[in-house]
């Protein structure tokens, strides 16, 4: 994708949300701090607009983490000890359904599917890291597209790309059903099928993929890979 971001005006500040992995990683110092959230523990960040929060949480990211020029995180990457996923959520999206979500049913299906899609993101960038032949990494990427989209869509998908479109359409159709769903008009049955695969417990279609990749990938036992790092603007 085209990125603006060197035509930017020269006094404007930078912002985390607007960088790409290479620009972050570069602007990016490594602390004692940011290292503390390298763990299996729960975390919380706190802190005003414009602290740095958005930079700690997206730096985390498996793709953020391979482009910095540290040590530390050379290491991490090259051990296979830590992988996580950003995944944005914005409260005036969360505050858009909480008029027709009052069991949460809509709010835990559309995270179920944004954080899916993000970690598509995440996948890509460990293919990429740890399997240097090209086609191998097709080969590989065909595999785990297959059994993911059997999973998240229940078909079979040939490549991470193709089931990030997939997924920009069911969540497309879900909108138009939230939209009747406002304005009162009766959900045909048809309607209740898209996306029926993300209307589970929270985060386990994600739980599902991660088990997929960490056995295709033959990622070691200890690996802390089911971190899902969200941020709510506030």
């Amino acid at each position: 994708m085209h990125n603006l971001f060197g035509f930017n005006n020269i006094f404007e500040h930078s912002n985390a949300r607007y960088l790409s992995s290479e620009q972050l990683a570069d602007e990016f110092v490594w602390t004692p701090s940011f290292e503390s959230l390298i763990s299996n523990k729960n975390h919380i960040i706190l802190g005003s607009r414009g602290s740095g929060k958005t930079a700690l949480i997206k730096m985390l990211s498996h793709e953020c983490l391979t482009k910095l020029n540290d040590e530390k995180a050379k290491q991490i990457i090259r051990e296979k000890s830590f992988i996580a996923t950003y995944i944005p959520l914005k409260v005036e999206w969360v505050s858009s359904i909480g008029d027709i979500d009052h069991n949460n049913t809509l709010f835990k299906w559309s995270l179920n599917l944004s954080s899916c899609a993000r970690f598509l993101d995440t996948i890509r960038s460990c293919l990429d890291t740890y399997i240097e032949d090209d086609i191998a990494r097709v080969i590989k990427e065909k595999r785990i597209a297959n059994r993911v989209s059997d999973f998240w869509l229940s078909t079979h998908l040939n490549t991470l790309d193709d089931i990030y479109n997939e997924l920009e359409v069911v969540e497309y159709k879900k909108n138009v059903i939230f939209n009747k769903i406002k304005l009162g008009i009766k959900i045909t049955p048809e309607d209740e099928q898209v996306g029926l695969n993300f209307n589970t417990d929270l985060f386990k279609p994600l739980i599902m993929a991660l088990s997929i990749v960490k056995k295709e990938l033959e990622l070691p036992l200890t690996l802390h890979l089911a971190f899902v790092l969200m941020r709510l603007n506030f």
